[in-house]
């Protein structure tokens, strides 16, 4: 009998307990707001009551960016989520893979900064938004005209770090460009003053064994080719999600295109193929060389426009060269 007043406080604090463990998990709940839809989703169809289409924003050397359009059936705004690097794909081959990223704004960078997903806004009815987007693969050309895109993946996380970085420092579109080229086509050393706190990677070491950081097995980076063409082998780069490594958007075409091969690593072409490639290269070669002996060429036209950006290549036409503001660099898009 003496025991019962000890059982009944035991009680007492088991059900005062049990109350407050049920009670955690609303109130836990009543704290989060529910997590928004991504683009990607919105553009798949994958969410009631919205439908959307985007397009490449056209560009005569401005900056890159897709153009999404939503019809929000409902009565109120609804926020989609734009994960840092969501990457979407024209249906030509040869155009690139753009990373996706929200326009910025005081909001955008503390959202980043804290480590978040930003959103945008679409009204009820029909809108539209300008995104910013970056080339992942400077090899392969952009659609110039308006060209309708569609979703792939997310980036690889050392790719959406980048671009988070490149958000909360508040980097200019060229800055930002530059810094995803870094990480997919030409991990030099030293790293630019520019991108020193915007890459989300050991920069030496990945610059001493850098490996893909887009999903698109059809496209060979830069770096991949200047290896090929230092005598090394030209294999498919690794990519560290082994689910999205057989994702294939878009190809490489040219000399090196691994087209053929059961297991990704082949070239596509058979030793006839190649010796025929060589010999164009070398007679193509004497044919230039001896041009030059005989007159001088031509220096390419300087541009009247000081911005910086992608404008009809003087070198090579049917393509585009970038002007860094001052003078024509080496970079280079095909043209479609």
């Amino acid at each position: 009998m003496a025991r019962r007043p000890h059982l009944a406080r035991l009680l007492l604090v088991t059900s005062v307990l049990g109350v407050a463990l049920a009670a955690a998990p609303l109130a836990a709940g009543a704290q989060e707001a529910p997590a928004a839809p991504t683009l990607a989703a919105v553009l798949r169809g994958e969410v009631d009551g919205l439908t959307a289409e985007a397009t490449t924003m056209p560009t005569d050397g401005g900056d890159m960016g897709i153009v999404v359009e939503v019809t929000n059936d409902g009565d109120d705004p609804v926020e989609v989520a734009v994960p840092f690097g969501t990457l979407v794909v024209t249906q030509t081959e040869g155009d690139q893979t753009l990373a996706v990223t929200a326009p910025p704004s005081p909001e955008v960078i503390d959202v980043a900064a804290r480590g978040g997903t930003p959103t945008v806004e679409f009204e009820a009815g029909t809108s539209s938004r300008q995104l910013p987007a970056y080339c992942t693969e400077l090899g392969d050309g952009y659609p110039f005209d308006s060209a309708p895109v569609t979703p792939i993946d997310d980036a690889h996380p050392v790719l959406a770090e980048t671009l988070r970085a490149a958000t909360v420092a508040d980097a200019d579109h060229t800055t930002t460009q530059d810094a995803v080229w870094w990480l997919t086509d030409e991990p030099d050393l030293p790293v630019a003053d520019s991108l020193h706190g915007l890459l989300a990677v050991d920069t030496a070491a990945f610059a001493a064994a850098p490996h893909r950081v887009t999903p698109d097995t059809g496209y060979v980076p830069m770096w991949m080719r200047e290896q090929a063409t230092d005598g090394g082998s030209l294999e498919m780069p690794a990519y560290d999600d082994e689910e999205a490594a057989g994702i294939l958007d878009e190809s490489f075409e040219g000399p090196g295109s691994p087209t053929g091969g059961s297991d990704g690593g082949g070239l596509g072409a058979g030793p006839i193929v190649w010796a025929v490639l060589v010999g164009l290269v070398v007679v193509t070669s004497v044919v230039v060389a001896s041009r030059a002996g005989r007159t001088r060429a031509a220096p390419a036209p300087a541009l009247a426009r000081t911005a910086p950006g992608w404008y009809p290549d003087p070198l090579s036409p049917g393509g585009h060269r970038y002007w860094d503001g001052q003078a024509w660099t080496h970079r280079v898009m095909g043209p479609r």
